[in-house]
């Protein structure tokens, strides 16, 4: 659907009042029970569903929680058709719950932000035509004067008009402001992060930038950030400086185009479009802000945990409760059962997930799945290489490296080990590995595959599958070629921006624990590699796995940092489990070399 918006039309946004920034001072202590839902995303049938099996709510759909305290994580609304009835319904149970002695807590997720802030991109023209009855016609015919006045030149001007402005629209976004019902109760009872017992709630994640505020601090935050921004932001509407598109928001282009135009500084928007643009680095908005950010879902555990064991230690929690991502159709938990994963797709004609709840009371913290499709418990996650192809575990892959037909075998192409590139295939799989068969003292090829077998022991999956394999009566070191991936050269000669999700210093910490670990002398800007979304991956460990004890050369002047989960897999690692693992690859001084290694780590991380 072409869909093309310009705020000429400030009728329908103008807000003339400043935004009240409330106070959200939210640290809970209760005996009740704690019910949790996940991101809805306008699933009515099934929010509701769910909630009768738990008996929150009656068949009227009124509470029956008693005291129990039940928690939004956000993104109640956006793809679903059932969006607005989902956050009346929310808005009543609030109400409610407080009445019954209970309580409610709202997190706002990125979609509320998103409506609040303009940006529709994500709403179904169902959840439009919900709104229909706060839509005039009044409204609807001045839209469409200033949208034939804006696009005279359109050939099919009303059914193109039709298409960008679905029926409801102007309801909507009347709804989400900070006049309409669903926009003041958004702004007055959402929260940034709320925490309750030993839980911090919060709609996608907390970072190390989130971590430099106080939970009440993040929560004030977020209450002036949406007053600072709508001030400007009506401001621009009104004068007709700021478009946006329902696809794509882009009035910060907008804003930026008009400050540099001849004369901006003598208009009288000028002062509302700086202003404008510097709510754009709100954390409404961040990638790394409470609403955005994925660090805590996706991150490796091990790079992870040093982010999430800060957020235990400011905020004196056990765990962080996240929605915003689906991983799973199931609860899971991560990062040691600190981190637990609640959204699990509550959409299932989008997701294809599973309706669930987060219980947590003084005894135990549980999951509950509608219809019991998955037990009570919660599991861990079984983190794994992120380039694994599609359905294919480490066990799937060797097995692929060891057996599959060799259709071509290619020099590399540098280097001086005269490695090789295969294409292999067996029924519809077909990838790309290298071959290493480089074999001199200091250098050899078996140390990939021991490389790849201490990585899985120690839980930290980023070296590629790899396993041993006589091709033309030579043996080898056969390891998954992982395509499309940049190397530090090309980042640093190229000047590309690291963008990832993940703290960049965290990669670094990872290598050097893991190359000191094996004592790899052989790190460099060739051999750091980067996925299009800034994941690291470890390869080219040859020249690795001496007897010396100490830091490898290139690192003489990194410092080492443990997170406790560090020192728990670290720790983990004893002589009976690296002889099972590595007795075909390494020889026993090797072997006790590592845990020498493992002890020195231990002792002098900070």
């Amino acid at each position: 659907m072409a869909q093309r918006i310009s705020t000429l039309f400030s009728a329908l946004m103008l807000t003339l009042l400043m935004v009240p920034v409330y106070s959200l001072a939210e640290h809970i202590e209760t005996d009740a029970e704690v019910v949790v839902i996940g991101d809805v995303h306008g699933a009515f049938e099934q929010v509701t569903s769910l909630l009768k099996e738990l008996k929150v709510i009656d068949d009227n759909l009124d509470w029956i929680g008693g005291k129990r305290h039940l928690v939004s994580l956000g993104d109640l609304v956006d793809r679903g058709a059932g969006s607005r009835q989902v956050v009346e319904l929310m808005m009543k149970l609030q109400r409610q719950a407080e009445a019954a002695g209970g309580g409610y807590s709202q997190l706002l997720g990125n979609h509320e932000i998103m409506l609040m802030t303009g940006d529709y991109r994500y709403v179904s023209e169902a959840e439009f035509a919900s709104y229909k009855d706060l839509a005039s016609e009044q409204q609807r015919k001045e839209l469409f004067r200033k949208y034939s006045r804006l696009y005279p030149n359109e050939t099919d001007l009303e059914s193109d008009f039709a298409a960008n402005f679905p029926p409801g629209f102007t309801g909507l976004v009347q709804a989400f402001s900070p006049q309409g019902e669903i926009g003041k109760w958004l702004r007055q009872h959402g929260r940034a992060a709320i925490k309750i017992n030993n839980q911090v709630y919060v709609h996608a994640g907390l970072s190390l930038d989130s971590l430099e505020l106080s939970i009440d601090e993040l929560n004030q935050a977020t209450s002036k950030a949406l007053a600072d921004y709508q001030q400007p932001f009506d401001e621009l509407i009104e004068f007709g400086i700021l478009p946006f598109t329902l696809d794509n928001y882009s009035g910060e282009a907008a804003a930026l185009a008009f400050l540099d135009s001849r004369n901006a500084k003598r208009q009288p928007w000028y002062k509302a479009a700086q202003q404008f643009i510097e709510a754009q680095d709100s954390l409404l908005f961040s990638q790394t802000g409470p609403f955005w950010y994925r660090g805590n879902a996706f991150c490796p555990e091990l790079l992870e945990s040093y982010t999430v064991e800060k957020a235990q230690r400011k905020y004196q929690i056990d765990h962080i409760v996240v929605g915003h991502s689906v991983k799973y159709r199931r609860v899971v938990s991560r990062v040691d059962g600190a981190v637990i994963l609640a959204d699990t797709g509550m959409l299932t004609n989008y997701y294809g997930g599973t309706p669930s709840a987060l219980l947590s009371s003084e005894q135990q913290t549980t999951s509950h799945h509608l219809n019991n499709q998955f037990s009570a418990n919660i599991v861990a996650e079984t983190e794994r290489f992120r380039h694994n192809p599609p359905g294919m575990k480490d066990e799937d892959v060797e097995a692929f490296l060891t057996t599959a037909e060799i259709i071509d075998n290619q020099p590399i192409g540098k280097g001086v080990t005269r490695s090789r590139v295969l294409t292999l295939k067996q029924d519809d799989k077909q990838f790309r590995a290298s071959f290493k068969t480089f074999n001199k003292s200091g250098d050899r090829y078996i140390f990939e595959v021991a490389a790849y077998k201490l990585d899985r022991l120690l839980g930290q999956n980023l070296v590629p599958p790899t396993v041993l394999r006589t091709i033309d009566g030579k043996e080898g070191a056969v390891q998954l070629w992982v395509e499309d991936l940049i190397d530090d050269n090309h980042k640093n000669d190229h000047k590309v921006e690291y963008t990832g999700m993940c703290e960049e210093l965290g990669w670094t910490r990872l290598m050097l624990n893991f190359d000191t670990l094996i004592f790899n002398i052989d790190r460099n800007n060739g051999n750091i590699l980067w996925d299009e979304e800034f994941f690291g991956m470890f390869i080219d460990h040859s020249q690795a796995f001496g007897d010396t004890v100490g830091k490898p050369k290139m690192y003489r002047r990194s410092t080492f940092r443990l997170s406790k989960l560090h020192k728990k897999r670290l720790r983990s690692l004893t002589l009976d489990n690296l002889k099972a693992e590595l007795s075909d690859y390494l020889n026993g001084t090797q072997i006790n070399a590592i845990i020498k290694r493992r002890d020195y780590i231990l002792r002098k991380a900070k």
